[in-house]
């Protein structure tokens, strides 16, 4: 499909109805729960599969993400979303003593 306002909008409506199964409810205070088990997966599904990049920006504040379709996502060294540090409360990082979003 040709990128346009009309396609990103369409794979926005698309992705919401038909790919929830792709990841499914979960609930973890871990931000690599967002991060390893949706954001990477997600995007490179899309555009492995249709061909369309997509950037998922996660907001850690309220738990939303904003998917931009048509835009490429950072590298993951550069990804602000790879920065973000562990929850305090992140079960992972109490019994291994590690970072949640490695």
């Amino acid at each position: 499909m040709p990128e346009s306002k009309f396609t990103r909008e369409f794979f926005a409506v698309f992705t919401t109805v038909f790919f929830r199964w792709l990841v499914g409810p979960s609930e973890a205070n871990c931000i690599g729960m967002c991060t390893n088990l949706c954001k990477i997966p997600t995007q490179e599904f899309i555009k492995k599969n249709f061909g369309t990049p997509v950037n998922m920006v996660p907001n850690f504040d309220d738990m939303s993400c904003e998917i931009i379709f048509g835009q490429d996502p950072p590298a993951q060294e550069d990804d602000p979303a790879f920065k973000r540090p562990c929850y305090k409360l992140c079960n992972v990082k109490k019994r291994h003593s590690a970072s949640c979003s490695k």
